[in-house]
């Protein structure tokens, strides 16, 4: 399934499309932790699109291209690191009991995406494109990386410093690097600091 954008944005006149991975129609397994990673996974690969898609779209602007370019490698990569962490979990196993409290909160993760991909299609200008960023980030979608992560029991996937840096790494990126583009963001970045000054594995 494929939405091409249409109308008069600097997205729409590109024909950005937003091509699905159909990790939300996968055969039934007989547990739901491969399901459930998956749902994961195609949240970070969703992300990642957006962020193509607008940097396509404002990419001529200075280091705006840059940006979200780096801002989609980070997202293709927790999408791997969460890719590692199924597999192990498929043979180590999963606790579920770190995770739960996410569970039934994936639908409306998954709803704030598609929201999010909506935008995309009224985005007209720099600092409407950086306002989508941080409603992206805001969600608990990082969170949710961090419990799925926390919930493998393969001790490689616990310890390995890429797993357990990721997040806070893609969130220092976004705080240091959303003022240098537009002065009118350095607020927006303080309040999602202070959301989330550590990355937890439980809902807010």
């Amino acid at each position: 399934m494929e939405g091409v954008l249409q109308g008069g944005s600097p997205l729409a006149r590109r024909a950005v499309s937003f091509p699905r991975d159909g990790c939300r129609f996968l055969r039934a397994v007989a547990s739901n932790r491969p399901r459930i990673l998956e749902r994961c996974i195609d949240l970070e690969l969703r992300a990642k699109r957006i962020y193509k898609a607008l940097g396509k779209a404002f990419g001529d602007q200075g280091l705006v291209g840059p940006f979200f370019a780096g801002l989609a490698d980070q997202e293709q990569y927790h999408a791997d690191l969460l890719e590692l962490a199924r597999r192990a979990a498929m043979r180590s196993g999963w606790t579920s009991n770190c995770f739960n409290p996410w569970q039934e909160y994936l639908p409306h993760l998954e709803q704030q995406m598609d929201a999010a991909e909506a935008a995309v299609y009224e985005i007209s200008s720099l600092d409407a494109a950086l306002q989508l960023v941080i409603q992206i980030e805001s969600s608990e979608v990082n969170q949710v990386f961090d419990a799925a992560i926390a919930a493998t029991d393969a001790a490689f996937v616990k310890k390995l410093k890429p797993f357990r840096e990721a997040m806070e790494a893609h969130m220092s990126y976004l705080v240091e690097r959303l003022p240098e583009l537009s002065p009118h963001m350095i607020l927006s970045t303080r309040e999602l600091r202070a959301r989330f000054p550590r990355l937890r594995g439980e809902p807010r």
